[in-house]
């Protein structure tokens, strides 16, 4: 079966009613231009649908042909590119005659525009025997003075010689005469491309003579030479030194697409590391200079796929402070993959610059109005993995990070998550990053930031000083006790009735009168009248700090991370200090607090009442603390840190395992490599050769492959 050429027309038509032949016949023959426009219109909808209308042909060539309206001489192109134009039994319509000769006189109009829409029209036709008259008067249109025209005739001459070769069998001739007397860019680019495909050797001896014009070509021809010397060198792997200086200038060209396509051909001729220093140095200018966000990727995705290969890396070890340039760009997605790129690139000898430029590059979120913070997170992201595997810059990272507690965003979550890592990788930072936590403390807003602010403050205060400060802190941020007040109290005025024309102060001094059924009036007070709180009549309550206020929007996993911080704090301290009577009130604080957490809970205040779970974790602290027991506090103490510590071990195993597979060299082997076969000679002089060809073509180390095939005996 052979492949069906696509089809070139598609029109849409909402009318589906078809007039008669009969009527057709009539409008065209005694009807205006517009008649004739809409009768045409009508038989090109008739033929789409399936219908023959055998009978009009001679009409239109007799009615419509002849006619100058050029809306007419355009629907006939269409026309005459779908009508059968053969007979039942093979043969060519004997009117075609007629339109062969009317083709040859538009191919000799004085309007270049009609002369170049019938070349174009001319690509479409299928059959050789309409065109072979015509090849006299296309292959006079490459001598015509406008551009337009000759351009559309080399494309004509190369579609009919691609389809039949055998009507003009001298084209590329013709076509190599005409590209050396050629100055128009766009003209010569479609003389070239078709020599290209129709006689490369032809193509190639063109461009020989003129390497040293190179750098003058335009962008389309400096493509299509770029595209041939791709071609030339993947079937003849010898000529390729020749070409590594003429591809080298074009690295500089002003055309992006011209730079791109050159660096990726320069990979294939060489891999040099001059070379590749400079195609990565174009690609990085590329993503500087393109304000396309899709050109950015694609470009990105090149440099990440040159960084992977065998001995390259080195390279962008050195330009990565030219790529990190590159996170100007305002899309996330080109930041992330920069990013990326740019954190496997890092080495000792670099790391300093990089801390230093991506500090800046966080700092800057800070001043911008609407930064991305989903960018501030990769940042983070980024610095933290650079303190993890350069221990040297990590006094730098950390504090600048813990800058960023305060924000209720994604970034302080990821912020918290890497200065929970890095306190245990880095003890000398310990007592900095608890001092810097303290001093965000009050500020902090996210729940998850929070909670594991208070799990870090309780795991690793390991003085007895700043254990107190923490404790004192925490104590502070709770504020005063008990949290839910107590009838008969003064109701502090941050308590708020959720009518905000009513503000009660005290609950005593408060009276209201009440209307009985008969009519008199009784007085009682506020407290007398309360019922218990439901979710319509729930205090609404604004506090100083976001701990106390995420305690009464009902938030019981801060409770439960103040509750373990709070027991940790207190039995660090009697390890410390056992006889201390600072300690117990201490202690005592502590259950306190608890306590009231669990009146809070269960009073009704809260958006909803304490979980179960909730509540017996808060009653194992208060136990513990009341009754402490070896097993207890070798559990909170040292078993909680141990297993965070185990968990973080095989996490950074698994990391490293991956960070080598991203950063392992990938071998060079392209599909075009030539493979050697023993039969094409002796095998003393191909052994070495073969080995390492299939080798590339299994996929294997050469030396590997080489242990194999010294021993495939013993493995068969």
């Amino acid at each position: 079966m052979t492949v069906e050429e696509p089809c070139y027309t598609l029109i849409s038509y909402e009318d589906c009613e078809f007039t008669s032949e009969q009527q057709l016949k009539v409008q065209i023959e005694k009807g205006g231009d517009a008649d004739k426009f809409r009768s045409l219109t009508e038989i090109i909808r008739g033929l789409l649908g399936g219908s023959k209308y055998p009978s009009l042909l001679m009409h239109v060539i007799r009615f419509i042909l002849p006619r100058k309206d050029k809306n007419l001489k355009k629907l006939l192109l269409i026309y005459f590119e779908i009508v059968p134009k053969r007979s039942d039994d093979g043969k060519l319509l004997p009117q075609m005659i007629l339109v062969c000769d009317a083709f040859r006189k538009e191919l000799e109009h004085p309007n270049e525009y009609i002369r170049g829409a019938t070349l174009r029209f001319l690509c479409k036709l299928r059959e050789p025997d309409l065109l072979e008259p015509l090849m006299t008067a296309i292959c006079d249109n490459l001598k015509h003075k406008n551009p337009y025209v000759r351009r559309n005739a080399v494309l004509c001459i190369y579609t009919i010689y691609k389809k039949f070769p055998s009507l003009l069998p001298d084209a590329p001739e013709i076509i190599q005469s005409y590209l050396e007397q050629e100055s128009d860019m766009s003209c010569r680019r479609n003389a070239f491309m078709m020599l290209t495909y129709a006689a490369p050797e032809r193509a190639l001896e063109y461009v020989t003579s003129r390497l040293h014009e190179i750098q003058k070509f335009g962008d389309i021809l400096q493509l299509m030479f770029v595209e041939l010397v791709y071609k030339v060198c993947r079937g003849c792997p010898a000529r390729r030194v020749s070409f590594i200086r003429p591809i080298y200038q074009l690295l500089s060209a002003s055309s992006p697409a011209v730079k791109f396509e050159a660096g990726k051909t320069l990979l294939v001729l060489t891999s040099a590391p001059t070379a590749v220093t400079a195609v990565a140095k174009t690609l990085m200018e590329l993503i500087y200079r393109e304000s396309d966000n899709n050109v950015k990727l694609v470009v990105l995705s090149r440099l990440e796929a040159l960084r992977s290969l065998a001995g390259h890396s080195s390279v962008f070890e050195g330009q990565i402070m030219d790529l990190l340039r590159c996170l100007c760009s305002s899309d996330l997605d080109v930041r992330r993959k920069v990013l990326g790129i740019a954190s496997r690139c890092i080495i000792s000898e670099n790391i300093v610059e990089v801390v230093a430029f991506l500090r800046k590059e966080l700092l800057k979120t800070h001043d911008e109005v609407d930064f991305s913070d989903e960018y501030r997170q990769s940042l983070v992201r980024t610095l933290h993995g650079c303190a993890i595997r350069f221990p040297s810059v990590a006094p730098q990272i950390v504090p600048l990070l813990l800058d960023f507690l305060g924000e209720a965003s994604a970034s302080s979550r990821e912020v918290i998550f890497s200065v929970r890592e890095a306190i245990v990788y880095f003890p000398a930072l310990r007592k900095s990053i608890i001092e810097k936590l303290l001093d965000s403390f009050y500020y902090i807003k996210d729940l998850d930031v929070l909670r594991a602010t208070l799990w870090i403050m309780g795991e690793y205060c390991e003085e007895k000083e700043t254990g107190d400060r923490v404790f004192d802190t925490v104590c502070d941020a709770i504020g005063e006790l008990p949290i839910v007040p107590p009838k008969q109290q003064v109701v502090p005025s941050m308590f708020f009735l959720h009518s905000d024309a009513f503000v009660a102060s005290s609950f005593t001094n408060f009276e209201a009168f009440k209307l009985n059924t008969d009519g008199s009036y009784a007085t009682q007070s506020a407290f007398t009248a309360s019922t218990p709180a439901s979710a319509s009549q729930t205090l609404t309550i604004k506090s100083f700090t976001p701990l106390r206020d995420m305690l009464y929007e009902g938030e019981y996993l801060v409770a439960i991370a103040l509750a373990s911080t709070l027991v940790k704090l207190v039995l660090r301290r009697r390890e410390l200090a056992p006889n201390d009577a600072e300690c117990n009130k201490r202690t005592a604080k502590a259950i306190l607090i608890m306590a009231a957490i669990l009146r809070l809970g269960t009073s009704g205040m809260t958006s909803h009442a304490i979980d179960g779970d909730s509540h017996d974790w808060l009653v194992l602290c208060l136990r513990v603390l009341s009754e402490p027991q070896p097993i207890a506090v070798r559990a909170f103490l040292h078993e909680c840190q141990l297993a965070w510590n185990n968990l973080l071990e095989d996490l950074r195993k698994e990391s490293n395992n991956d960070f080598e597979k991203q950063t392992q060299p990938v071998h060079a082997a392209q599909v075009d490599d030539a493979l050697v076969f023993r039969h094409l000679g002796t095998a003393s002089e191909l052994e070495v050769e073969l080995e390492a060809s299939l080798s590339i073509a299994v996929g294997l180390p050469c030396d590997l492959f080489f242990h194999w095939g010294a021993n495939r005996e013993a493995h068969s």
